[in-house]
């Protein structure tokens, strides 16, 4: 009798990224700056050949996370050793592109600030691609900037842009059109919280398409079947979750066709 090797544990492919199974996980890293499988190399064995995602990088100087960047050549040199460690694991290392709120009590950006975050994050597609990781993720989540600028609660935009959150949406199409720029050949990816992403469900899923995005991360603050399921239904492009998944949960996911994969993530 011939058994069927579980989805879970086949292999998937993410633009020019071949990964040898589908369950990813974030890059935890230790006070130093090492990666914790440096410290312990006997561990996190299960993910080897897997998607790993940085934590999120800055894209400018951040008060939040003075030290957690890749908006400079010093933190370029050091994700570079990072990457070394991640490749070593046979794992494929993917940058979490990100910008803090700046500054908070601004009600108003100029069009000027925009070209600067635009400009921001291509620097730091740059600097992903000297250090040698895989990809960059473009992140619209954990209340970053990006997030702010679509919500219909933020801040006054040019007039070219308008007040809805799908005028506002041509500000993240600009964004990742400047890293795609960067290396076209490369995996981008976008990564958008369901609670924003769903304001602009159809528009992202354009967005995907159009670019030829390597795949869509949503971040789900639980697991949803029904929430899942609305995504797959619309979403034909690579589709991967994370979020409070149990490797059960993770596992079901994926053998059921809701996912192409997932990335458990503590629960808060």
């Amino acid at each position: 009798m011939t058994f069927s090797k579980p989805k879970a544990s086949s292999p998937l492919r993410l633009g020019p990224l071949m990964l040898t199974h589908r369950i990813g996980r974030v890059l935890d890293l230790e006070p130093s700056g090492r990666a914790e499988w440096e410290a312990q190399p006997n561990t996190d064995r299960a993910f080897t050949g897997g998607l790993v995602l940085s934590p999120l990088l800055c894209v400018l100087p951040s008060a939040a996370a003075p030290e957690q960047g890749l908006h400079t050549t010093e933190q370029a040199n050091r994700w570079r050793h990072i990457a070394e460690s991640v490749h070593a694991h046979g794992g494929k290392l993917v940058a979490r592109l990100w910008l803090d709120r700046q500054p908070k009590g601004m009600v108003e950006i100029a069009q000027s600030h925009l070209d600067d975050v635009i400009e921001a994050y291509r620097r730091a597609a740059e600097h992903a691609w000297d250090a040698g990781l895989d990809g960059t993720e473009i992140v619209v989540a954990e209340g970053g900037a990006v997030e702010w600028i679509l919500s219909d609660r933020g801040p006054h935009l040019p007039a070219n842009y308008g007040p809805s959150a799908l005028e506002r949406f041509k500000a993240l199409v600009e964004v990742v059109q400047a890293v795609i720029a960067t290396r076209e050949t490369a995996c981008v990816a976008l990564c958008v919280a369901h609670a924003v992403a769903s304001q602009v469900h159809s528009r992202v899923v354009e967005l995907i398409r159009q670019e030829r995005l390597a795949y869509l991360h949503i971040v789900l603050s639980r697991v949803d079947e029904a929430e899942m399921t609305a995504w797959r239904t619309h979403c034909r492009s690579r589709l991967i979750f994370s979020g409070p998944f149990s490797i059960t949960a993770a596992v079901h996911a994926i053998e059921s066709g809701l996912a192409d994969g997932i990335v458990p993530l503590m629960a808060a």
